[in-house]
């Protein structure tokens, strides 16, 4: 079960990485949860459909590999260790917490920003192409991912084709 669970993180993480970083990050803390609460049948999706997802899956998460690589190597280019940088971002994005910042953070960070935006815009149309390559549109790559986010059943199925 520790491996669904990772997988089910993993997607959360490609929808980030494909559909902005701050839209998923509040759902991957509520899988848990749901998956408990909602034992539900099957959800209508074809072994065929499901195939086309974990393949777009997989290269989605070899793009995600590639864009932390040139994004860890923009923050340290700017002087900056990924621990902090994470800590700076995750207080600005909580309004009950507060990061005390140098002159010298405060300026990377405003370095930093605009290239790691391009990285992520330029990743997110590489990560498009490769769904619909796969045979999906945008939209029911999303659908597939929800369904199998709620469904224990279809995060085995995926499991069993990502590792045969």
């Amino acid at each position: 079960n520790q491996n669904v669970m990772k997988l089910v993180k993993k997607i959360a993480i490609s929808f980030c990485a494909v559909f902005g970083l701050t839209a998923v990050q509040a759902q991957v803390n509520q899988v848990p949860a749901q998956m408990q609460q909602q034992q539900q049948a099957t959800p209508d999706i074809s072994d065929e459909e499901l195939q086309k997802f974990a393949n777009a899956f997989q290269e989605v998460q070899v793009e995600n590999q590639k864009i932390q690589k040139d994004m860890i190597a923009k923050i340290e280019e700017e002087g900056m260790e990924v621990q902090r940088f994470s800590e700076i971002q995750q207080a600005q994005q909580n309004p009950n917490q507060e990061v005390e910042m140098t002159a010298e953070e405060e300026k990377a960070i405003e370095n930093l920003m605009p290239k790691l935006q391009t990285i992520q815009q330029e990743s997110q149309t590489v990560m498009q192409e490769k769904i619909k390559s796969a045979g999906l549109t945008m939209n029911r790559y999303q659908e597939i991912a929800q369904m199998i986010q709620q469904s224990p059943e279809l995060q085995q199925k995926l499991q069993s084709m990502m590792q045969g």
